[in-house]
């Protein structure tokens, strides 16, 4: 019901503005209407009757403002970089028994005791 009173009020207004009235159109970024606004001069409808015999519309289209892109390709290198600096920091440079004596005793040591008995 609320939508049909506003069809209404938008018909008057329409009316009593001498028939005069704006139309926007809005669409998406693709090209799509997303939405259809309709204006008068006239807010309130009073009773008054016209004379004109001629709508007189103006009509516009509006797209969204397209803001401004990320740098994707400098924080790609930004990222590379970074990624390589870590890489290079965390090789480690020691030899493999620097790296592995831990595992590498307790089994030297199991087999100097099983083989002491003979």
């Amino acid at each position: 019901k609320q939508w049909y009173q506003r069809r209404v009020r938008g018909a008057c207004s329409i009316v009593e503005s001498d028939l005069t009235h704006s139309l926007n159109i809005h669409m998406d970024s693709t090209g799509y209407v997303t939405g259809l606004s309709m204006y008068s001069p006239v807010e309130e409808c009073t009773g008054k009757t016209t004379s004109a015999t001629s709508f007189n519309t103006h009509c516009s289209v509006s797209f969204p403002t397209v803001g401004a892109s990320p740098d994707v390709h400098t924080f790609i290198q930004m990222k590379e970089k970074e990624e390589k600096k870590k890489s290079e920091e965390s090789q480690d440079k020691r030899s493999f028994l620097a790296k592995y004596w831990m595992y590498i005793l307790p089994v030297f040591l199991l087999l100097m005791m099983s083989m002491g008995g003979q």
